[in-house]
């Protein structure tokens, strides 16, 4: 979290923030087991003392998921979820709808989540837009306005890709191997690298609530939504 130094450790409602997120996985009725794949000593910590598994990698990982592969390698099992820690509202309903996808498309390679977003937000490069095609695959990933409205209605609504990615596992470890494409680079975006490798990512829509936070702007948003929903 180079962007946000301490992100994953920052108190929301005095509760730090990957816990928030673990707590809400943990609801999931899908998922086998939940692990923390981290380089930081102190997110370890934490999440141990709170109940959660949690594994120590190597700190010279290039992403995230080069990071989650180093410990999904050694698991048993057909596929791995990637759970940003930085989805402080995500449930277990969540998780299970997007699980859910492999019951109708048991062949997908990879699998994530979109929300509908507001043109007022879809400038902002932290929040990643993404278009679709008509059987729900994504087309492109993009921190730029994506579809540019030329001539549409400025009221025209935006897909938010949300930090939730379910791989088969056997195309991580090619994802892993294939190392990072040009355009991954240029936008910073790990998911155009299955998109560079031909291979099709499904879509799965939801309509929960989900705010990636991003900057410490964001927090406030969400102790705000929290402090409305928690005490309904």
């Amino acid at each position: 979290a180079t962007r946000f130094e301490g992100k994953l450790l920052a108190p929301i409602l005095n509760k730090p923030m990957i816990l928030w997120t673990l707590d809400g996985a943990r609801e999931s009725e899908r998922l086998d087991e939940i692990i923390v794949a981290t380089d930081s000593e102190l997110i370890l910590k934490t999440v141990t003392d709170a109940g959660f598994k949690a594994v120590m990698t190597r700190d010279d990982h290039q992403s995230g998921t080069d990071r989650i592969w180093e410990v999904a390698e050694n698991q048993d099992c057909t596929h791995v979820l990637n759970i940003q820690g930085d989805e402080p509202l995500l449930n277990g309903k969540t998780v299970d709808q997007l699980i859910s996808a492999l019951d109708t498309k048991p062949d997908s390679k990879m699998v994530t989540m979109v929300t509908s977003l507001n043109p007022d937000e879809a400038r902002d490069p932290n929040r990643v837009k993404v278009v679709i095609d008509e059987n729900n695959r994504a087309l492109y990933f993009s921190r730029s306005l994506i579809p540019y409205p030329r001539e549409i209605s400025p009221d025209h609504s935006y897909l938010l890709h949300i930090g939730l990615y379910l791989y088969e596992k056997q195309f991580l470890r090619e994802f892993i191997g294939h190392g990072l494409s040009d355009l991954e680079k240029i936008e910073k975006l790990e998911q155009l690298r299955a998109l560079a490798m031909g291979v099709s990512i499904d879509i799965v829509h939801t309509t929960e609530k989900l705010m990636g936070v991003d900057a410490p702007d964001d927090i406030l948003q969400v102790e705000s939504w929290l402090n409305r929903h928690q005490s309904a």
